[in-house]
């Protein structure tokens, strides 16, 4: 009888193409992944990935394994959801989303729809796109929204189709600057990269692109070396700094006039290359959207325009 535990390490190590990867997004040692990988592949009678010098592709007799694998741990997903009990009058509604002002208010619209006098299991969390994707595929959320630059979005989609997740897209836009307007960028005529060549930007310190190629990467890594950057992890931060360091900035999805004038901020317009996001919601193939699910994607939508 193989460890159900150990299935999903080697559906991970498949999807990742590398157990230094899978052991991060596990939060798990390379060794003890490496030995957990050795057990099933004892269990099984035969090696089921082989090294390459980019990483680990499955075997003939690895690919028949983990697709029956795939296949188990599926049916069990949804003997478990058909057996879960439900609870009269019980709302759950679990999510994870981009940090953007557009879904916490869309939150707060939703909240409208839950009624405070009986159970309720309700979940919200801000992270990044990749932690959100692993929520939906552990069942730590039922549903979520990410975010990602445009020019990255075949990454993500590959990600999330290895991942075996259904996905619906919910917007695209470019993003807009968000400085103090005391700002010497809030009164630039025209905004260029060249422009902005001497201020910090203030980026996402947790911000992940799946399967990006080496190249890429070492292109990103060549370009930060010569410019200024603050890592942040929350919106209240970002808007902290920006709002007491004039020669700050952040790309951003707009915010609301309240927001801008509370404070002090401007939010500017620049048409520069590759500066647009998308945003996708994800949820198991498995999983039927109920009627939270539904009322809190219209909510998102209604304060996306």
């Amino acid at each position: 009888m193989y460890n159900l535990l150990h299935l999903r390490y080697a559906l991970e190590i498949e999807s990742t193409g590398s157990i230094s990867k899978a052991a991060k997004n596990l939060y798990m040692t390379q060794p003890q992944l490496s030995r957990a990988l050795k057990e099933l592949e004892d269990s099984v009678g035969c090696t089921l990935f082989n090294r390459t010098a980019k990483g680990v592709i499955p075997t003939e007799k690895g690919a028949d394994f983990l697709n029956g694998a795939r296949s188990v741990l599926s049916k069990l997903e949804e003997m478990e959801m058909a057996l879960k009990p439900s609870v009269v009058g019980k709302q759950d509604f679990l999510v994870s989303v981009p940090r953007a002002g557009c879904y916490s208010y869309a939150f707060n619209d939703f909240l409208e729809c839950i009624d405070f006098d009986i159970n309720m299991n309700l979940t919200y969390r801000e992270t990044n796109a990749v932690r959100a994707i692993k929520n939906v595929c552990d069942n730590v959320n039922d549903i979520a929204f990410i975010r990602f630059k445009t020019e990255h979005e075949k990454y993500f989609i590959r990600e999330i189709e290895d991942r075996g997740l259904a996905y619906e897209p919910i917007h695209t836009a470019p993003y807009v600057l968000l400085v103090s307007k005391d700002s010497p960028i809030a009164h630039m005529q025209r905004i260029t990269a060249q422009s902005l060549e001497g201020f910090c930007e203030i980026i996402e310190g947790d911000y992940i692109v799946p399967y990006l190629p080496i190249a890429e990467v070492r292109s990103t890594l060549e370009f930060n070396a010569n410019r200024k950057t603050i890592a942040v992890f929350d919106r209240d931060t970002r808007t902290r700094i920006l709002r007491s360091c004039p020669d700050t900035y952040a790309f951003t999805s707009p915010v609301s006039k309240t927001h801008i004038e509370k404070n002090n901020l401007a939010q500017l317009y620049c048409d520069l290359p590759n500066n647009s996001y998308c945003d996708l919601m994800i949820f198991r193939r498995s999983y039927k959207l109920n009627y939270y699910d539904r009322k809190f994607i219209q909510k998102v939508k209604d304060n996306l325009h």
